[in-house]
């Protein structure tokens, strides 16, 4: 069995070095700039988005729930990541099928600001995935998490 979790940070330390790689094509290579970014784009709205709102803030909403006689209410931050990602993929579409008609200091502005949130949103989600582990301890959270091999 693999884990959801290990899968989101590993897909989070993708992301970081391919918003390095745009900021590249950005300057050098414009097309390829546009074409990357259509794909993590449909990455993000096909892969990640899913396994997060569909998956892993369920599970971590779930996972405290009586434990110990402790509730940790995470309501409230799941549903802001959730926004998040419409947010982000607002963003990401804008830059792919619109960016072409921008200026340069537009179009640059509109990457930082869609990499910026992008960057701090995987961030809280680390952060609140460690205040989980700390409240209803890792092993819990972990089980929680388990995605079952196919058989």
């Amino acid at each position: 069995m693999g884990s959801a979790w290990l899968e989101i940070v590993v897909q989070h330390r993708a992301l970081r070095g391919v918003l390095e790689e745009l900021r590249t094509l950005f300057t050098q290579d414009r097309e390829s700039f546009y074409l990357y970014m259509d794909v993590v784009v449909d990455f993000l709205k096909e892969v990640h988005t899913p396994i997060e709102d569909g998956l892993v803030f369920p599970k971590l909403q779930e996972t405290c729930v009586g434990v110990s006689g402790r509730q940790i209410d995470i309501a409230n931050t799941l549903s802001r990541l959730s926004a998040d990602h419409k947010l982000i993929l607002t963003l990401g579409n804008t830059i792919t099928t619109r960016g072409k008609a921008f200026d340069d200091d537009i179009l640059r502005e509109r990457f930082e600001q869609f990499a910026k949130i992008l960057l701090e949103h995987n961030t809280d989600e680390e952060e609140l995935y460690q205040a989980v582990v700390k409240v209803c301890g890792e092993s819990r959270v972990d089980s929680s998490l388990r995605i079952p091999e196919k058989v």
